[in-house]
């Protein structure tokens, strides 16, 4: 087994094949923005700009909802025809993504100028743009009254451009690090396997105190000895790993080992059309309280199909 911290091989092979459905997962992407725009249009009678909706003044709650709204196309394509949505492809989401803020933009605009706002008069888009952006105010309770902002409701206007092409973008994102059978062209399955505490609980008093410290040292090497044990009993079939769980890193227990600073998350990874598949290792940390855990791969042990199916079976 490789020692902590080390990065592992990617699975499959290093060069992914050419992906026919590419194109599908672009022209999904582009359909659900359109429908995000075509919304938009629907909710003229009510004069409601969604992308100017804000939480604490600060956050663009609207802008993010309407980019997450508009990026379902790309991953509803991706799943259903396989097609991995690579760094090129992520790159032409956030294109997609760019063009629907301005084609929200101008739904607004439109919109403005339908209902007569500015007495019938000729009013280009980039004088909108600009007059309505500096437009902008900032309302505080208990302060003075609101005031409009100039120059400085640009910064808002990035705001909004973030939320949205940030937020279109995430889900994209999320299924580039997905797991992936290059051979197949498809989205692994995964299942957690095993988990193993690698360290106690934060408390804000006597952390650090020196029993405790050897308690964590103790965990770490406990767990990993338990993980090369459960890696090494895949070679005795899917029984020996079964087995090996359970004495190491029964789920029963994940409840309390979720509770620990540190723990390893032992994954199961298969191919639904092939069968192939392998053990990941992963390293989950919470170094302060409250912090978000992070995770960090470890290893991947490559399994035996008819393993992996065993495992499959049984979980």
């Amino acid at each position: 087994m490789s020692d902590f911290g080390s990065v592992p091989a990617d699975f499959g092979p290093s060069i992914s094949r050419t992906d026919r459905h590419w194109l599908a997962v672009l022209l999904a992407g582009a359909v659900t923005t359109g429908g995000v725009l075509f919304g938009l249009w629907g909710l003229q009678p009510s004069n409601s700009y969604v992308l100017g909706w804000y939480a604490f003044n600060v956050f663009p709650i609207g802008a993010v909802g309407l980019g997450l709204l508009a990026s379902t196309g790309f991953a509803i394509a991706s799943l259903s025809t396989g097609s991995r949505l690579t760094g090129r492809l992520l790159m032409l989401a956030l294109i997609v993504a760019g063009a629907g803020y301005a084609g929200a933009q101008w739904v607004e605009y439109r919109r403005s100028l339908s209902a007569g706002q500015y007495g019938g008069s000729t009013v280009s888009f980039l004088e909108w743009f600009d007059y309505t952006t500096r437009s902008f105010t900032y309302d505080q309770r208990g302060g003075p009254a609101a005031q409009t902002l100039g120059l400085r409701g640009y910064g808002f206007r990035a705001l909004e451009l973030l939320g949205f092409v940030g937020s279109g973008a995430l889900i994209p994102y999320l299924l580039c690090r997905r797991p992936y059978c290059n051979a197949c062209n498809v989205y692994l399955r995964t299942s957690l396997l095993a988990a193993l505490p690698m360290g106690l609980a934060r408390t804000l008093i006597g952390d650090s105190l020196p029993e405790r410290q050897a308690e964590r040292a103790r965990l770490r090497e406990s767990a990993q000895s338990g993980l090369t044990a459960i890696l090494e009993s895949s070679h005795k079939g899917p029984l020996a790993v079964a087995a090996s769980v359970q004495t190491h890193g029964p789920l029963s227990r994940k409840k309390e080992v979720f509770k620990a600073a540190a723990r390893i998350e032992l994954i199961l990874e298969r191919c639904p059309s092939c069968g192939s598949g392998s053990l990941a290792a992963d390293i989950v940390e919470q170094r302060v309280i409250g912090e978000v855990a992070q995770r960090r791969r470890l290893e991947r042990h490559s399994v035996d199909p008819a393993v992996v199916q065993g495992l499959a079976t049984n979980g």
